[in-house]
Parts: structure tokens; sequence; C-alpha cells
């Protein structure tokens, strides 16, 4: 038996679309100025969030905090656990997919092989993410 195994993010599903529309969606819900600067000073601070987690961080804890202590840095206050709830499920509805992807999995498939897939994400966001755009069956 054959096997390929695929990083579902940016190799299947397109996360830097599906990220980027959610967190416009967040910061929009939750009075952001300047959507486009706070994004990119997000992204700086998120990079180090991950390398906590990879580092062996607590993840939920640190995921569930991040939204708070970046949206303080910007005068807002949330609930931290909420905004990341609120985030999961905007994420957990994007299923862009990568152009040509679908295609690729079909053939190997159709050739008999077995696929499989990773990923570092959260297991339901992820599960949804790959539901949504019909490739659960594929794997």
């Amino acid at each position: 038996m054959q096997y390929a195994i695929f990083d579902l993010d940016n190799t299947i599903l397109d996360f830097d679309r599906a990220e980027a529309a959610s967190l416009t969606a967040v910061f929009q819900n939750h009075g952001v100025p300047n959507i486009p600067q706070a994004e990119d000073d997000y992204q700086a601070y998120n990079e180090t969030i991950w390398r906590q987690i990879e580092q062996g961080g607590p993840r939920d804890a640190l995921l569930d905090q991040r939204f708070e202590v970046f949206l303080a840095t910007l005068g807002i206050t949330v609930d931290g656990p909420s905004v990341q709830q609120e985030y999961d499920q905007l994420l957990a509805h994007s299923y862009q997919v990568i152009p040509g992807a679908r295609d690729l999995l079909h053939t190997l498939k159709d050739a008999g092989m077995t696929l499989l897939v990773g990923t570092n994400g959260i297991k339901h966001t992820q599960l949804s993410r790959l539901a949504g755009a019909h490739m659960t069956p594929l794997f």
C-alpha cells in the first residue's frame, strides 16, 4: 500500500486567506481602528505565541489569551476565550482550497493511494474546514 501525507494548511487549504478573512471579521466586530496595521501587528505577536507553544508552552491558555492581550495594546478590552472562540468559528467556516489541490488528491486517490493529512491546528477547526471543503472522504 502506498501513502501520501499532506499538511493541511497552505498545502490543501489556503490558511493565509482564511486567517486574513477571520481576523478582519474579528477586528471589525471589536471596533479595531486601522485594521490593516492591526493585522500586521497581530501577525508579529501571534508568531511569538506559536513559538511559545512549539517550545512546550500551555497551548490552550496561550490561545485563549492572545486576543485579549493583543487587543489590550489597542485599548480594547475583551474576554480572551470568547474572542478566541469567535475566531475559531470564523476560521472553521473558511474553506478556501489551494488551486490544483483537489485535482491532485482525486488523481492520487483514484490511483489507489491512501491519503493522510496532518496539522498542528485546532482539531475541531481543521475537521470543520476539511468537511466544508468536501474533502473529508479523500482522507
